[in-house]
């Protein structure tokens, strides 16, 4: 059953022609519209704006399938004060789809974003329909932390309520096809203030999805098809945001690196790749390579794209794009200049009597240099969380000591016990590197 309601805001220019509801606002609104205009065909008629179906779901309903969302928005924190002092101005979109349609959807989302969600995972609600959050992940993950807050503070008097039966009133669309959720992030992106990258991941799974159905063959032709929602150097730089290594994305989406950053990191890893492979191989593509050598060729490449990302996570929000674009200028012209000296001492007769063995001697220590600067530039930012995670914990239990009991002391030292191996997986990145640092395995396949 839908549930009507009148909304004065624009949030969309959408016309449903044809659609009763419409019909039944414009009556109601205007006086008798529909007589006085009855003669006149229904696109020349005046328009409704801001007309939505609008449901009431459970949030334990409500399905957000993670694609690089799968970190906390960084205006969560505000907006959930925000919703419980003024209401919840802006209402999600929500597809709701069968059970086929979902499946769809989220095998869409595997293959763009290398994800490996299952369908079976998810369950519908009671009706059998699936509800996917198209648009408002931010706003919906904000209603579940308010809903388990509440929660807490209804145990805590002696009732017990399930924060999945909290209700959110969502604005609904009906099985609409993958093309139409994504074209919806986008118009959504348009009026509400998103975060670069909440934006770019809107615009490469519409990129992509397009190039699957032959609604574009390049980039050109889908900024052209977009009519302005974006322009050409967001989507590249988009494009660049969804090269990065998942682990890494979902530091930005943490509010953990600058998306510019990132960006300029991910542009960087390309030159430095080919930078490697001219450099010591003599090639362009890694494929040309036998599987041994390409394979170090990715190791290496890794390596030094973690130890860029580790340094972005170093510096946090203090970062500064412009010194580290100075930085990005300083290590390709260092790469030119050696691209530079290899063409010259190629000519060079004597050079190249004792080039295979210079060649190996070489290889073998920018792979030992490149696990070395990654472990350095690791273990230095382990250090700096491990001590702002250990400051924060001593405060937290001074303030307990002061003006709490000895239990509640005694309770958190245990649950810190508990989760210490959790919270060192937290500071490690992208899953290589332990709160020790790189694992043995790693050098030994480097030195091997």
């Amino acid at each position: 059953m839908f549930f009507r309601r009148y909304d004065m805001r624009v949030s969309y220019s959408l016309s449903l022609e044809g659609n009763s509801l419409v019909s039944a606002v414009r009556a109601e609104t205007v006086g008798g519209a529909e007589d006085k205009y009855a003669h006149v065909p229904e696109e020349f008629r005046p328009k409704v704006y801001g007309v939505h179906n609008i449901m009431p779901l459970r949030v334990g309903d409500v399905i957000m399938v993670a694609q690089s969302r799968n970190a906390p928005n960084r205006v969560r924190t505000s907006l959930g004060e925000s919703i419980e002092e003024i209401g919840l101005l802006n209402n999600p979109d929500i597809a709701r789809v069968e059970e086929v349609g979902f499946k769809e959807y989220v095998e869409f989302v595997n293959r763009i974003w290398g994800a490996e969600h299952r369908p079976d995972d998810y369950s519908p609600a009671s009706d059998g329909m699936y509800y996917l959050v198209i648009a408002g992940h931010t706003r919906t993950g904000t209603i579940w932390d308010l809903a388990e807050r509440h929660s807490a503070y209804a145990l805590e008097h002696g009732y017990q309520i399930d924060p999945a039966d909290t209700v959110i009133e969502c604005k609904i669309y009906d099985a609409p096809d993958p093309a139409t959720i994504l074209s919806i992030q986008l118009d959504e992106n348009l009026h509400e203030r998103v975060p670069e990258e909440r934006n770019a991941v809107a615009i490469v799974e519409s990129y992509y999805f397009g190039l699957e159905q032959g609604r574009w063959s390049d980039e050109k032709g889908f900024v052209a098809a977009a009519e302005g929602k974006f322009t050409p150097r967001q989507l590249e730089k988009a494009l660049l945001f969804a090269q990065l290594p998942s682990e890494y994305r979902d530091a930005v989406l943490a509010n953990g690196i600058p998306y510019a950053v990132a960006v300029e990191v991910s542009s960087l890893a390309i030159d430095h790749r080919s930078y490697v492979l001219q450099d010591h191989h003599g090639v362009e593509d890694v494929s040309e390579l036998e599987e041994e050598l390409h394979q170090d060729v990715i190791r290496i490449c890794d390596y030094f794209i973690g130890r860029e990302i580790a340094l972005a996570l170093e510096k946090g929000k203090r970062m500064n794009i412009s010194a580290y674009r100075k930085r990005c200028q300083g290590f390709r012209a260092s790469w030119g200049a050696a691209l530079n000296k290899a063409e010259i001492d190629d000519g060079n007769q004597l050079f190249k009597l004792d080039m295979a063995a210079e060649q190996l001697r070489l290889w073998e220590a920018a792979k030992l240099k490149a696990y070395n600067d990654f472990r350095t530039a690791v273990s230095r930012f382990n250090n700096i969380a491990s001590e702002r995670s250990a400051a924060v914990m001593s405060a937290h239990l001074s303030v307990l000591e002061r003006t709490g009991k000895s239990e509640d002391v005694a309770q958190v030292l245990e649950g810190l016990k508990d989760q210490y191996g959790e919270f060192a997986s937290r500071i490690a990145v992208s899953g290589v590197v332990s709160a020790n640092g790189v694992r043995d395995s790693h050098q030994e396949s480097l030195l091997a």
